[in-house]
């Protein structure tokens, strides 16, 4: 269930705009922590971004099923 109706598009969009404190608390690291590993490449932004592609394919089948209509940007 989303708060706002702003849907994530990437893994770094969870990170900086719609999950910060939830991810800094999982993984431990701060925001400035988190840019500095992905500049030196240490996320798999390709493999992440398709994770979170995927779970938004599969979530919208969901509301499809429940006859919810959710706009996708």
């Amino acid at each position: 269930m989303y708060h706002t109706d702003y849907r994530e598009e990437t893994f770094y969009d969870v990170v900086r705009r719609l999950e910060p404190e939830p991810f800094k608390s999982v993984t431990g690291l701060t925001q400035e922590q988190f840019e500095l590993l992905a500049n030196l490449g240490v996320f798999n932004k390709a493999l992440m971004n398709d994770a979170v592609y995927k779970f938004k394919r599969y979530e919208d089948s969901s509301f499809t099923y429940t006859k919810k209509q959710i706009t996708t940007s």
